[in-house]
């Protein structure tokens, strides 16, 4: 798969947490001290584990990703093949507290840390101390730790040229709604409804804020506002020739509440989806152009960045961007 990777550095160097001296009490000779409190800090060993913890925020952990997030399945692929050929093990975890995390990294602590998708990297700094850390698609950590993400913005815009290069200028776009502008699926519709907005296109939004049942570990949408939403989309006359899936794990509710008004995917209605996610595209009529996240080359990616960090240790920390593809499969009327 065609990838292009940017890296960028940051401008703050990676910090390193200072050891601190305990403060003297300046008492009188042969005066007793006053006892000063310990700072509390991991002893680790200065043997190599010859493994790398690959940390995760939810709380269902490796079952989780294998059977309802193939796109971390995908990424994991590629951390443990770039391990392989460092002669290195794999560990993942789920950290469900920063405690948690602490009582895992002490004692002999792993050789790197990759964090994967999360949220709260920067907050587990003093627990992390000197270990090489690697953000692999987290927020933003720019001055703390490196990180390996993709152009999230490219994952709105794709979809909406290839359906204005098709002369489809009225498109839809279905998924949840995030709050904020920079969250993963908010950063997706706002550069798919600018990009067809600037070519005086038009866009059906098809949105719901109760997609997704909260703490659900299959992370599968809700039926009933997959409906309601294809039954908004057909309440829009015309009918938009041009539908935007925002996840791959939607696709298979969408067609089927789609099929059920009578409207074929790929004839009456083109779509596209993103996410790279192919387990969710078994049993469709017809599979969809996508948006094609490399997800094991991030993986990948991400091992050799943390390899570079721990012969690099007081390099600045920096961020590599890679590209999203477009793939249309056989048979599939749109063309690049």
């Amino acid at each position: 798969m065609p990838t292009k990777k940017n890296q960028n550095k940051g401008k703050t160097p990676s910090g390193e947490i200072a050891q601190r001296s305990e403060p003297q009490n300046p008492g009188l000779k042969g005066k007793r001290k006053t006892k000063q409190p310990r700072r509390k800090f991991n002893r680790r060993s200065t043997e190599r584990s010859d493994s790398v913890m690959v940390a995760l925020d939810n709380p269902n952990g490796l079952r989780w990703v294998l059977e309802f997030a193939p796109i971390y399945a995908s990424i994991l692929h590629g951390i443990e093949r770039g391990l392989t050929a460092l002669n290195k093990q794999m560990q993942v975890c789920s950290i469900r507290s920063p405690g948690e995390f602490e009582s895992l990294v002490k004692g002999r602590p792993p050789d790197g840390l990759l964090f994967l998708a999360s949220k709260n990297v920067i907050s587990l700094t003093d627990s992390i101390g000197t270990i090489p850390c690697v953000s692999v698609l987290g927020d933003p950590c720019d001055g703390f730790f490196d990180r390996v993400t993709y152009n999230n913005p490219a994952t709105g815009q794709l979809p909406a040229e290839i359906f204005l290069k098709n002369g489809i200028t009225t498109a839809a776009i279905l998924g949840p709604t995030e709050p904020g502008r920079h969250t993963t699926f908010g950063v997706r519709y706002s550069s798919f409804v600018e990009t067809m907005e600037d070519a005086h296109g038009t866009v059906v939004s098809l949105l719901s804020a109760d997609l997704y049942e909260p703490a659900n570990p299959a992370n599968q949408p809700r039926p009933g506002e997959i409906a309601s939403l294809v039954r908004a989309l057909i309440d829009a006359p015309p009918l938009p020739k041009g539908l935007y899936v925002m996840a791959d794990n939607l696709l298979p509710a969408v067609y089927a509440n789609l099929l059920a008004v009578g409207i074929t995917p790929g004839t009456d209605l083109h779509v596209v989806s993103c996410n790279s996610e192919s387990p969710y595209f078994l049993g469709l009529t017809s599979e969809p152009a996508r948006v094609d996240i490399p997800a094991e080359e991030i993986g990948y990616r991400a091992v050799e960045l943390l390899e570079w960090r721990s012969q690099n240790p007081r390099r600045q920390t920096s961020t590599t961007v890679f590209t999203p593809s477009f793939h249309i499969p056989q048979h599939c009327p749109l063309i690049l």
